[in-house]
C-alpha cells in the first residue's frame, strides 16, 4: 500500500527525514531540560517549515493539489533540508548549554576539592569539553544541506552524549563535593580563627613587652641621672 503511494526514492527521502526528526525531537526535549526557562525558537521554526513542505507533498498524493513529480521531489528535499537545519541548530545550542552548565555546577567548588573527590573532572571532562570545541568547527565545515553527511551527525551526537554523561556524573557526585568543600572551608575558618587569636595574643604580648622595656628604660634613666648628680 505504502509502496503504491510512494516510490522508492520518495520512501528513502521520507525515511531520512524521519531519522533526522527523531534526533531533533530527542535534542529538543533534552535542551528544554537543560534550560527550562526558554524555548530555543530557531529549530522549532525549521520544523514548522519542514512540516509545511511535507504537507505540500501529501496534498498532491491525496489529490488535493495537482502538481508534477518535480514539485513533490523539491518539497521532499526541502522537508529534509529544514529538518537537517533544525538538527544542527539544536546540536550547536545543546553543546553551548552543556559547557555552560558544567562550569556553572562547579563554579563554587575549589580545584582542591575536585582533585580530591572527583579527579576525572580535570582528567576527562575538561579534555572532552576542549575536544568538543575543536571538533565542532571541523564537523560544521563539512555540513552540506544538499549532501548531508550522516557520519558527522553521529559524531556530533556522540560528543553531546558524552557531555550528557559527564553532567549526570557531576550531579551524582555533587553531595560529596559540597560536603568536602564545606568541611574544608570550616577547617580553613577554624585555622583563620586560631591564627587571629595567635596574632591577637602576640600583639598583646608585644604591647606588654614594650611597656616593660619602656618602664625599665625610664627607671634606668632616672637611676643613672641620680648616680651622676653631684652630692
Amino acid at each position: 500500500m505504502t509502496q503504491d503511494f510512494f516510490d522508492d526514492d520518495e520512501l528513502n527521502k521520507l525515511r531520512d527525514v524521519t531519522k533526522i526528526y527523531y534526533l531533533v525531537k530527542e535534542l529538543l526535549l533534552y535542551s528544554e531540560h537543560l534550560d527550562n526557562q526558554e524555548l530555543f525558537i530557531p529549530p522549532v521554526n525549521e520544523i514548522k517549515d519542514s512540516f509545511d513542505h511535507l504537507m505540500r507533498v501529501f496534498s498532491v498524493k491525496f489529490g488535493f493539489n495537482e502538481e508534477t513529480q518535480e514539485y513533490i521531489n523539491v518539497n521532499l528535499s526541502k522537508t529534509y533540508s529544514h529538518t537537517y537545519r533544525a538538527l544542527y541548530d539544536l546540536l550547536d545550542y545543546t553543546a553551548i548549554l552543556q559547557r555552560k552548565i558544567i562550569y556553572d555546577k562547579v563554579k563554587d567548588i575549589s580545584s582542591e576539592t575536585l582533585n580530591a573527590i572527583y579527579p576525572r573532572f580535570h582528567q576527562e571532562i575538561i579534555p572532552d569539553i576542549e575536544n568538543l570545541s575543536r571538533e565542532i568547527p571541523k564537523i560544521k565545515e563539512n555540513k552540506d544541506i544538499w549532501n548531508p553527511n550522516t557520519d558527522d551527525i553521529e559524531n556530533y551526537m556522540a560528543l553531546i552524549n558524552k557531555l550528557k554523561l559527564h553532567i549526570n556524573g557531576i550531579d551524582s557526585i555533587m553531595p560529596s563535593l559540597l560536603r568536602y568543600e564545606n568541611e574544608k572551608k570550616a577547617k580553613e575558618e577554624e585555622k583563620e580563627k586560631k591564627d587571629a587569636e595567635t596574632r591577637k595574643h602576640d600583639h598583646r604580648f608585644n604591647i606588654f613587652t614594650g611597656l616593660v622595656i619602656a618602664f625599665f628604660t625610664v627607671i634606668l634613666t632616672l637611676l643613672g641621672e641620680h648616680l651622676l648628680t653631684p652630692k
